[in-house]
């Protein structure tokens, strides 16, 4: 008859049944080609010198300054360019910093 065995619940295996799981895709491991990273590297020189420069989360950073200053980044820039030495207190670092003359960012 179609009954339940004692300690087993209607719908689970018992230990002598296998259990098959078939997908119609299986998982594949995730690799950087599936997403494309959300940084930018920019590569630059001079007659001295080449860079590099690795911008974390661009397009996430750009929204954020798009809504902080919705009449464009050249304030942000203007500020950023004018900086001076901060003795910042407290800290136990030990790292620089400095802020922005118009005293709007700290960097």
């Amino acid at each position: 008859q179609g009954g339940v065995a004692p300690g087993e619940t209607a719908g689970t295996p018992s230990d002598s049944e296998e259990v098959t799981k078939t997908d119609s895709e299986p998982a594949k491991p995730k690799t950087s080609k599936d997403k494309p990273s959300p940084h930018l590297e920019v590569q630059f020189s001079d007659s001295t010198a080449n860079f590099i420069v690795k911008i974390y989360y661009a397009e996430e950073f750009a929204r954020l300054r798009a809504t902080i200053f919705p009449a464009g980044e050249d304030a942000f820039v203007r500020s950023l360019s004018r900086c001076v030495q901060w003795a910042a207190r407290g800290g136990k670092s030990g790292s620089n910093f400095a802020k922005t003359k118009d005293d709007r960012f700290i960097l």
